[in-house]
C-alpha cells in the first residue's frame, strides 16, 4: 500500500470515535433552540484545556442546530484574526450584519447605525468592573442616543422570528484586553434578543486574562459567571481510546510488513505491562497526533519500503521518541552524556558487549523514569532480547 504523509493537527479533522459527544451536542442544541431568548441574548461557554476537542464539539453543535432548526442563522466569528480590541468590535458587527443582511435589510441598517456610534465612543476596555454593584455599565458612559439605537436593534431582532447562533472559538488565543472586549460584546454591547452565543475557551486562561486586564486577582471567575448562563466542561478522552487512535494512525500511515506491524501494535497496546502509563504523556488527541508524527518520521528512516534495515529496534523506537516528545532535555542528555543517567555494564552472552542500565538520579519529570527503566532494565524479565536494542552501547 502507498505510504501516507503526516497526521494533520487541524482542530477540524474528524475523529472516528466521537465518544458520545455528537449525541451530547444534539441534546445541548435542542435545549438551546427551545431556550427563551426573546428579550436578551443567551450565552454558554465550552470550557476545556488545549487539545480537548472544543473545536470538534462546536462543529457537532452547529450540525445539530442546523439539523433541528432549519430557520436558524449560524454566525462564525474568529476574534483572533483581528489586531486590536477596537477592531474586534468592528469586525464582529460587520460579520453579524453580513449574515443577517440577506434575511432582513432593516436589521442591517439599524446594526450599522448602532455600530458606527459605538465605534465613536472612547474605549473603556481596561476599566475596572464593580461586581458587587452587579457590574457597572461596561461601555463606561450612558448615552441616550446609543440606548435608543440599541432599542431599535432590539425591536428588529425580536421580530426576526428565529434565533441567531453565534459561535466564537479560540478566545484563549487572545491577549488580555482582547479577551475582555469579546466578553463585553457578549455581556453588554451586543446582548440583543434572539441571539445565542456559544463561546469556547480554557476558563483558567480567560480568568487570568480578565484579572490582568482589570488589575485584580479575583474578578475572573465571577466575570465569567456573570456573562455565561451555562458552562460545559469537556473531559479528556478515555485512555484506551487514545491508545487505539495512536495505533490506528500509525498503521494507516506506515507501510510496514506484517511482522513489524504486529511488533509496533503489540508494543503500544502492552504499554501498561511495561510499567508505562501513556495517559501521563498523551493527554489529548492532539498529543497523540504530534507524537505519531514523530514516530512516522523516525520509523521511516529505518523502515524503507516496508523493509527493516535492522539498525535499531522498532520496539525501542516507540519509547525513545516518547522521551523526546515529553522531555527533550533528558533525551539530549542521554544522547550526549549517557553516563550521567545510565550505568555501564559488561555482560557475557552471545552479544558480549557493553550495555547500559538506568540509575535513578532525581529526574525533574518522574514520569520519564518508567520509560528509562524499560529501555535500560537491570532485569531483562519481559524483554525480548534484540541485538539492535538501544541498551547496547554500540547502538
Amino acid at each position: 500500500s502507498k505510504e501516507q504523509g503526516f497526521v494533520s493537527d487541524s482542530g477540524i479533522e474528524e475523529v472516528e470515535n466521537d465518544l458520545g459527544r455528537k449525541k451530547y451536542a444534539r441534546t445541548i442544541a435542542r435545549r438551546l433552540i427551545n431556550t427563551d431568548a426573546s428579550e436578551e441574548a443567551f450565552a454558554i461557554c465550552i470550557n476545556g484545556s488545549w487539545g480537548t476537542g472544543k473545536t470538534h464539539f462546536l462543529k457537532y453543535l452547529k450540525e445539530a442546530v442546523l439539523s433541528q432548526d432549519k430557520d436558524a442563522t449560524i454566525v462564525d466569528f474568529a476574534p483572533w484574526l483581528n489586531s486590536s480590541p477596537q477592531q474586534i468590535s468592528s469586525e464582529f458587527f460587520l460579520t453579524l450584519r453580513k449574515e443577517l443582511r440577506i434575511e432582513n435589510r432593516d436589521i442591517d441598517k439599524e446594526l450599522k447605525k448602532y455600530a458606527k456610534l459605538l465605534a465613536s465612543l472612547p474605549s473603556e476596555t481596561g476599566a475596572v468592573v464593580d461586581f458587587i454593584d452587579n457590574v457597572r455599565n461596561l461601555l463606561g458612559q450612558s448615552d441616550s442616543t446609543l440606548d435608543e439605537l440599541r432599542e431599535d436593534v432590539n425591536e428588529k431582532l425580536r421580530d426576526l422570528g428565529h434565533k441567531v447562533f453565534i459561535f466564537i472559538d479560540d478566545i484563549d488565543r487572545l491577549d488580555n484586553n482582547e479577551v475582555l472586549e469579546i466578553l463585553r460584546l457578549i455581556r453588554n454591547t451586543a446582548k440583543f434578543p434572539n441571539l445565542i452565543y456559544v463561546a469556547s475557551f480554557d476558563s483558567k486562561y480567560v480568568e487570568n486574562a480578565i484579572n490582568a486586564a482589570l488589575k485584580s486577582n479575583d474578578f475572573g471567575d465571577r466575570y465569567i459567571d456573570k456573562i455565561f448562563q451555562l458552562e460545559i466542561s469537556l473531559p479528556n478522552y478515555e485512555y484506551v481510546t487514545k491508545i487505539y487512535e495512536l495505533v490506528d494512525v500509525l498503521k494507516s500511515h506506515l507501510n510496514l510488513n506484517e511482522q513489524d506491524t504486529f511488533e509496533l501494535e503489540n508494543e503500544i497496546l502492552s504499554s501498561t505491562s511495561r510499567g508505562i502509563n501513556l495517559n501521563e504523556y498523551l493527554h489529548t488527541f492532539r498529543d497523540v497526533k504530534r507524537y505519531a508524527n514523530l514516530l512516522l518520521t523516525s520509523i521511516s528512516q529505518f523502515f524503507i519500503g516496508g523493509k527493516h534495515n535492522e539498525e535499531i529496534s522498532l520496539r525501542d523506537l516507540v519509547w525513545i521518541e516518547l522521551i523526546y516528545y515529553c522531555d527533550p532535555e533528558v533525551y539530549e542528555e542521554i544522547e550526549t552524556t549517557p553516563i550521567d543517567r545510565l550505568l555501564e555494564y559488561k555482560q557475557s552472552n552471545s552479544y558480549s558487549d557493553l550495555f547500559y542500565v538506568y540509575k535513578y538520579s532525581g529526574d525533574k519529570k518522574p514520569m520519564t523514569v518508567s520509560i528509562l527503566q524499560w529501555l535500560f532494565p537491570t532485569d531483562m524479565k519481559g524483554h525480548k532480547i534484540e541485538s539492535n536494542s538501544i541498551r547496547y552501547a554500540r547502538n
